[in-house]
């Protein structure tokens, strides 16, 4: 009988020493939690990625739609937020002289007679 017994024991599989030991059990825990925090990460990432994509498709949307509502006739708003934007003064007086530019540019092309829609510069650009 302990013969039986002891030839029945030594024929159980034999669990390797590796998957016993303490510090093993314990940095598979944390492989286990790594991958989950890897995992969750990268999903994240895809969300923010998905968001970005789609925030930046709307405010590209947005400027096209803003763009196609200007003619030449709708460039004061435009003039305006360049000016707004400029750091000195020196860059304002820029961007005044070549809107100036542009605005007499636009005037001798379509101010032909009978077009009267085009508007006049701000007071104090003056003519040169």
């Amino acid at each position: 009988m302990r013969t039986a017994a002891a030839q029945m024991e030594a024929a159980k599989p034999v669990a390797p020493a590796w998957t016993a030991s303490p510090v093993t059990a314990t940095m598979m825990a944390g492989v286990t939690a790594v991958n989950g925090g890897v995992a969750a990460a990268v999903q994240r990432g895809e969300g923010f990625a998905k968001t970005a994509a789609d925030g930046f498709g709307l405010f590209s949307e947005i400027t096209t739609l803003c763009a196609n509502d200007y003619d030449h006739n709708d460039s004061t708003e435009a003039q305006n937020i360049a000016r707004t934007s400029a750091a000195s003064e020196t860059q304002v007086h820029k961007v005044d002289e070549l809107n100036q530019g542009r605005y007499f540019a636009y005037v001798s092309h379509y101010g032909t007679p009978g077009n009267t829609d085009f508007k006049l510069p701000p007071d104090g650009w003056g003519v040169k």
